[in-house]
């Protein structure tokens, strides 16, 4: 599962915009704020930049959204096949007498 921080960052790479992305989340403009500072410690790197009041992603921003990209669809994919593999499990439920199931149950252990 991936952290919560990593999904502010996505949303933030989406809208390129701190208070839309908190929106849209439906957390405060601090808290993302927060969790994109988390991240650019974490990398040591700066992700955003404001240039002419417009926020746009570093070079070290974009590669790391790749990345964080690619582990979501994984993410996505791998929940999509267990899924699709909950409804194969059987189960196997046997049935014995007590003398039998003393003597065969008991030496399985």
């Amino acid at each position: 599962m991936l952290d919560y921080r990593i999904h502010t960052f996505l949303k933030v790479c989406e809208t390129l915009n701190y208070t839309l992305a908190a929106k849209q989340l439906h957390i405060t403009q601090p808290a993302v704020s927060q969790h994109i500072h988390y991240l650019e410690q974490e990398y040591e790197t700066t992700l955003f930049v404001y240039s002419n009041k417009q926020l746009s992603l570093t070079r070290s921003g974009e590669i790391l959204r790749k990345y964080l990209m690619t582990m979501q669809n994984d993410e996505k994919n791998i929940k999509k096949e267990i899924k699709s593999h909950e409804g194969m499990i059987e189960t196997l439920s046997i049935g014995v007498t007590m003398t039998i199931g003393e003597y065969a149950i008991d030496n399985m252990k």
